[in-house]
């Protein structure tokens, strides 16, 4: 799509390498597979402000930036804004429900009309409707728990599973910065968590979201290593968590 040319083309190159450890499975034998939505809701804040590290990645080519962004989930809200390395502001967007608002683009962008629209979507997939649907089908394999529900003209899959014992590391937010483990924190268990949300359209893979880790901050948690794919347009968008604002 010619918006996503255009808009990798302001970023400034990075290194561009922003792998993430892999999901340690467990067995899910004993995993109540009806209770895991309702257990991960209570982890999940509903409003929530964090500053994240971004590469862009189209055509073998890697771009970094720094993205602020701002999340209400009961309101269906949010607001993001993105920098360059150098400071320089690409553009912010606020959206609320199905309105898309753009409060600043660089002028670059301007005369792309669907560039708000398209980045808020895809900031939508990552932070919002990360719960499985009631009336979700249930399917328990060895290692994950796979939710599938009918979502506009396809099906929104949300798979559970693993334990992240992945070594410390630090994040601002007033927390102890350590990453999940199996004891879980305050109490809270933290296996079997959200590791991939794919959307489907006619059995055929359109885009996935991948959680490769997510961070603890005083008994809720945020996605701490992401990775949203759009596969029908090849492009993939990683995030790094570096800041939980208050």
């Amino acid at each position: 799509m010619r918006y996503i040319i255009i808009f990798l083309l302001v970023f400034s190159s990075g290194c561009g390498r922003a792998s993430f450890r892999q999901v340690r499975y467990v067995s899910t034998r004993d995993v109540d597979a009806k209770e895991l939505p309702e257990r991960f809701a209570k982890l999940l804040p509903e409003k929530f402000s964090l500053i994240d590290t971004i590469v862009f990645k189209y055509r073998g080519r890697a771009f970094s930036g720094i993205g602020y962004t701002y999340v209400d989930t009961r309101n269906n809200i949010f607001k993001v804004a993105c920098l360059n390395p150098v400071g320089v502001k690409l553009f912010e967007i606020t959206a609320c429900e199905n309105e898309v608002k753009t409060n600043f683009v660089l002028e670059k962008f301007s005369e792309l009309g669907d560039l708000s629209k398209a980045v808020a979507e895809d900031i939508k997939r990552i932070y919002f409707n990360r719960i499985p649907s009631k009336d979700a089908q249930i399917r328990k394999t060895r290692n994950k728990v796979i939710f599938r529900h009918q979502k506009d003209e396809g099906i929104l899959e949300h798979v559970f599973a693993g334990v992240d014992k992945t070594p410390p590391f630090k994040v601002s937010g007033g927390s102890i910065c350590a990453r999940l483990c199996p004891q879980g924190y305050e109490g809270i268990p933290m296996d079997n968590l959200l590791i991939t949300k794919n959307y489907y359209e006619k059995e055929r893979l359109i885009w996935s979201v991948s959680y490769y880790q997510w961070h603890n901050n005083h008994g809720k948690i945020y996605p701490a290593g992401v990775v949203f794919k759009h596969h029908r347009y090849k492009y993939e968008l990683v995030s790094r968590l570096r800041e939980i604002r208050p």
